[in-house]
């Protein structure tokens, strides 16, 4: 769990501690192209490193994620709701793209 956020001159910003794993509300899902998504978590300003969660792309049949963290991984899923339900830690979810 992340208990503070803290910007570049150190200080401690005023926003609220969050939980690690970002609720169905938390999720923007933005097109990119007809077939890239990219992820966002709405908690973060647009600017702060947390906000991007990650890409998918729609691959043949299936739809592979690159989730972004400490370092990158890679998942596959057969729709698209079950790639962004991915990143809620959720087995489904209601979250349309943009």
């Amino acid at each position: 769990m992340r208990n503070a956020f803290y910007g570049i001159d150190g200080g401690r910003n005023s926003m609220p501690p969050v939980s690690a794993t970002a609720s169905e509300n938390d999720i923007l899902v933005q097109s990119i192209s007809d077939s890239q998504w990219r992820v966002c978590d709405r908690r973060f300003p647009e600017h702060d490193a947390h906000h991007l969660l990650g890409f998918i792309e729609r691959v043949v049949d299936r739809f592979e994620v690159m989730q972004v963290g400490t370092g990158f991984e890679w998942f596959q899923f057969d729709t698209l709701n079950s790639a962004i339900a991915h990143f809620t830690g959720d087995s489904t979810s209601s979250v349309k793209p943009t």
